[in-house]
């Protein structure tokens, strides 16, 4: 659970060098039209007979609302591919299960036991303080499950020129999407997806419980960004 508990973290934490400007709340597409552009695909893809819910199908859903700069899921393809990652039932049994997961954002943000802030998912902008989010698990899964279905910011790499109602995601935030892992057919690339599917499958078998809590800790919050490029201190060990 390690690493998508980083690629979590990750969709909270600015990049260094854009910290100051980035927004103070993680940007969601929620109630705009690529939202709706990703409620409809989804649900069209779920519609759609067991035999016809293919490999195909998956990309032309996501492609309807999201830009694939890779132009196949050729990651996913490798994957089943391959007889020790093989899923038996994932084009018509897991994806689905996930957008269904995917779907319930905006619920799950107003649920007190989920989201305890309810409502927007703050940054953690470093403030010269711990800052912290806990996320109840079944939100993360919801979280995961667009980050997989590219749907939190379809547009990324343009920003918005593509499709103007992107401009809410600023650049300075890291690309919340999954299109690498889909598209990559590198073998340590494959087995990273079959981990996220894994996970996404283990939660299909069993709704997960209990919470995580994201910390971001700040030292030395007076050097500027040239100071710490010159900085000839060694990493401290991990702990």
């Amino acid at each position: 659970q390690v690493i998508y508990i980083i690629c979590l973290a990750a969709m909270y934490v600015p990049k260094a060098i854009g910290n100051e400007r980035a927004p103070e709340i993680l940007a969601l597409p929620l109630g705009t039209p690529v939202w709706e552009a990703c409620l409809k695909a989804w649900r069209a893809y779920r519609q759609l007979p067991a035999p016809k819910q293919t490999s195909r199908a998956f990309y032309t859903a996501v492609t309807g609302y999201a830009r694939m700069p890779r132009g196949s899921f050729g990651g996913l393809e490798a994957m089943q591919d391959s007889p020790s990652y093989y899923m038996p039932r994932l084009y018509d049994g897991l994806l689905p299960f996930v957008m269904e997961q995917a779907e319930r954002l905006p619920t799950l943000l107003d649920d007190p036991i989920q989201h305890p802030a309810k409502g927007q998912l703050p940054l953690l902008k470093h403030r010269g303080r711990v800052q912290s989010i806990v996320l109840g698990r079944e939100l993360v899964l919801s979280l995961l499950a667009n980050c997989f279905l590219l749907s939190i910011a379809p547009d990324y790499e343009t920003r918005g020129k593509l499709n103007p109602i992107e401009q809410y995601y600023e650049q300075c935030q890291p690309d919340p999407r999954f299109h690498l892992l889909l598209s990559t057919q590198a073998p340590q690339e494959v087995a990273k997806l079959r981990m996220f599917m894994n996970y996404f499958e283990r939660c299909q078998q069993a709704m997960p419980r209990g919470s995580l809590a994201l910390y971001r800790y700040c030292r030395d919050q007076n050097l500027t960004m040239r100071q710490w490029e010159q900085s000839t201190k060694e990493l401290k060990k991990v702990e």
